[in-house]
């Protein structure tokens, strides 16, 4: 079972990731193993949405247990049945779930690609496009995933990524961990928003919470 290392925040966060190397044959027999209905994900016409959610019902019950529901809102946010704020991502391959018991949380994981700098204009504001180079993906991919994070913490309809969302300045160490601030004004309300960003060789992730 190719589970990643968890990921955990201040706050009382945990990230769960599954890097998916088995064949969809392989995904049924692990969730028949957990009593998962597999018809809940077989209604997708794709197969990669199908793995997709087959590996985000088998996270979902390593993290709560048998009989775990998944259900979407209006705006397509997840949630659970116990409470738990969740939020979950997947790009090529890769699975993502985070858990919060108290409070709202977003991520979002890219894999990394030279597109979002062809779509740069639609989500950068005028300060961000100065800042950030139009050659450099990796810092693109970051303010794209940071944005969708916000988004899905805030889980509010009529939000622009380019009007409502801001990224601040971001410094990544070592590590290739960045943590900043960014905010939402939506509304008239304005929120302050705490964001980590990850970059891997071939993934940028993003963590957003309320600051």
């Amino acid at each position: 079972m190719p589970q990643l290392p968890v990921l955990t925040y201040n706050g009382g966060t945990r990230v769960f990731s599954w890097k998916v190397t088995e064949q969809y044959c392989e995904l049924v027999g692990l969730c028949h193993d957990r009593n998962i209905d597999t018809a809940e994900f077989e209604r997708f016409g794709s197969l990669t949405r199908q793995m997709e959610r087959a590996v985000e019902l088998l996270l979902l019950t390593d993290i709560f247990g048998d009989g775990v529901v998944l259900r979407h809102n209006s705006e397509g946010a997840p949630s659970v049945d116990n409470g738990a704020h969740i939020s979950i991502s997947h790009t090529r391959g890769l699975v993502c779930v985070a858990v919060n018991m108290d409070k709202p949380i977003g991520i979002d994981v890219e894999y990394k690609s030279d597109r979002v700098v062809r779509v740069r204009s639609k989500f950068l504001d005028e300060d961000e496009s100065r800042r950030i180079g139009a050659d450099d993906v990796d810092m693109n991919l970051a303010v794209w995933t940071a944005k969708e994070a916000m988004y899905k913490l805030l889980s509010k309809p009529g939000v622009s990524l380019q009007d409502d969302l801001h990224v601040g300045d971001m410094r990544f160490g070592k590590d290739r961990v960045a943590e900043y601030g960014g905010y939402a004004d939506h509304g008239g309300e304005v929120v302050k928003i705490k964001l980590v960003t990850h970059v891997t060789d071939t993934e940028v992730f993003t963590y957003a919470s309320i600051d």
